[in-house]
């Protein structure tokens, strides 16, 4: 059985996220971090790609991008083999860095597309790393929660976007939104599961796309 077709498209935003090579526990040090900004700023730019949201994990990266052109392909070719590049001559290693290739879900952009975020900021309390995610420097929920800089040329989309110079605002509006499923383990594991699918959204979405990509 081949690989399944990979779909490209400008209209809705992607999830993306890809593991290391066997799970493995490769990014526990800080300074990775630099890598990833790095070359996330120039694929940004030289794509023309809005980064809206990204979180970095000891062993996988997620984010939630949208492209201006068809080149998803093109992007994420260089992100991962930039990033592993740099990392394994910085950790002074060599071989795969990457396991399986890039997963990518299509998200709407409605409440399915919410859970999406709250997914991906709450990886490092699920995984008993921090308590709450703002202390989980890796991530952009610090500029999305505080307005605090990122390292990566991040982007406001229309639900999280920094709403007020009263930094206290914006926490509590992001606290509260990531706090409504909290406790709601079964929806975290069943969205784990959906985002392995090439659409997550509402039924009739996911049938629309399914026709408008699948099913020709």
């Amino acid at each position: 059985m081949g690989r399944p077709r990979r779909i490209i498209q400008t209209q809705y935003p992607y999830h993306i996220t890809t593991r290391t090579n066997n799970k493995t526990f490769r990014f526990n040090k800080k300074l990775i971090i630099n890598i990833f900004a790095e070359t996330l700023n120039r694929a940004i730019n030289k794509y023309n790609v809005k980064v809206f949201h990204f979180i970095l994990m000891a062993n996988h990266y997620h984010m939630i991008i949208q492209t201006s052109e068809e080149n998803l392909h093109r992007f994420q070719q260089y992100v991962n083999s930039r990033v592993s590049m740099k990392f394994n001559k910085r950790e002074k290693m060599s071989g795969h860095l990457w396991g399986e290739r890039y997963r990518s879900t299509i998200l709407s952009t409605d409440e399915h597309y919410l859970r999406c975020i709250r997914y991906l900021y709450l990886n490092p309390v699920r995984a008993g790393e921090v308590d709450t995610p703002d202390l989980w420097s890796n991530s952009t929920f610090q500029f999305h929660a505080f307005g605090k800089a990122a390292k990566i040329n991040v982007k406001g989309d229309q639900f999280f976007i920094v709403i007020a110079e009263n930094k206290n605002i914006n926490y509590n509006y992001c606290e509260s939104f990531l706090n409504l499923f909290l406790d709601l383990t079964d929806m975290e594991l069943e969205l784990k599961i959906k985002l392995r699918h090439p659409f997550y959204g509402p039924v009739r979405f996911i049938e629309e796309m399914s026709v408008k990509y699948c099913l020709r």
